[in-house]
């Protein structure tokens, strides 16, 4: 996986544990949408037969004529592409619809883009065609592995266990980093805390001998996001829709995956931006005053 520094592309493990990096990189690995530098954003949606790539200007400003600035943004959207390619472990066929007007010369220089972008993060095979006369880049990549997202994600989109787990784990540590004198409680869906038990990985001792013994993971009665809601009437399988991670009542749409509409997706985005998700922890306070209220607390500095 890599991560954007400033612009630069960099192994995402070359990054210290707990920071926003690797949360941000694996958020992005499963949206559908990807931001391209210097403004827009291009929508990433896996097929059967391929993966289709659009091309949105909107929020994105220029000089020029539109061939120049239309040159600009095709390239440095197949730049991000590579980018995201590697990021999310896709391979196959990739289409990407460029934005217009781009004649020949132009159509080579994307390609050329793409091609030096991808030669710098990976060893894979990949071929790329200059944009057709429909304005559609075709790229054959090497597969290499199993799409994060097919990974991280069950069928119906929502998080599996160990996404929730690994995730829980990643939060834990980096309020373990920004709370040094306090006690923290992680409480892991109960599923998520069987993979943990099961897996074999000792992620407890990992942590212990980072952060001492300032921490402790349990297992939690709520059930696991996509747990069916025991008080809903029984549906088939086969006619049963995801429901919205978000607000958990309209069916998922294809567009906007995991999400019902664009509403709930941003109202998600503003959670993440806004560290509505982090594990909460007390103000901090002076070491003496720290000592003296001892060890209790669920979930938050134990006062």
């Amino acid at each position: 996986m890599y991560a954007p520094a400033r612009r630069k592309l960099a192994p995402i493990e070359n990054r210290a544990p707990g920071t926003d990096e690797i949360q941000h990189a694996f958020d992005d690995a499963l949206s559908i949408r990807a931001q391209i530098p210097g403004g827009g954003t291009m929508t990433i949606e896996r097929t059967t037969a391929l993966t289709a790539v659009d091309i949105d200007t909107s929020g994105r400003g220029g000089q020029g004529t539109a061939a120049s600035r239309a040159l600009k943004i095709n390239s440095d959207a197949a730049e991000e592409l590579a980018r995201q390619c590697i990021l999310r472990g896709l391979g196959g066929l990739v289409v990407m619809d460029c934005v217009a007007p781009l004649n020949r010369e132009s159509g080579r220089k994307v390609r050329e883009t793409f091609l030096s972008a991808w030669q710098a993060l990976s060893f894979r095979t990949a071929k790329a065609e200059p944009p057709s006369s429909f304005g559609l880049m075709e790229l054959s990549l090497a597969w290499a592995e199993t799409p994060l997202a097919e990974r991280m994600l069950d069928q119906n989109g929502a998080p599996t266990p160990e996404t929730m787990c690994l995730s829980g784990i990643r939060a834990l540590q980096k309020a373990l980093m920004h709370n040094t004198m306090d006690r923290l409680t992680l409480r892991l869906p109960t599923d998520a805390f069987a993979w943990m038990a099961a897996s074999g990985l000792d992620l407890t001792g990992a942590l212990t001998d980072i952060h001492a013994s300032r921490f402790e993971i349990v297992g939690a009665s709520f059930p696991a996001r996509g747990t069916p809601d025991p008080d809903e009437p029984a549906v088939p399988p086969e006619k049963r829709q995801p429901k919205c991670a978000q607000c958990r009542k309209n069916p998922v749409s294809a567009q906007y995956r995991p999400f019902c509409s664009r509403r709930c997706a941003d109202v998600d985005l503003g959670k993440w931006l806004n560290e509505g998700y982090a594990i909460p922890g007390a103000p901090l306070e002076d070491e003496e005053d720290s000592l003296r209220q001892g060890d209790a607390g669920d979930m938050s500095a134990e006062d």
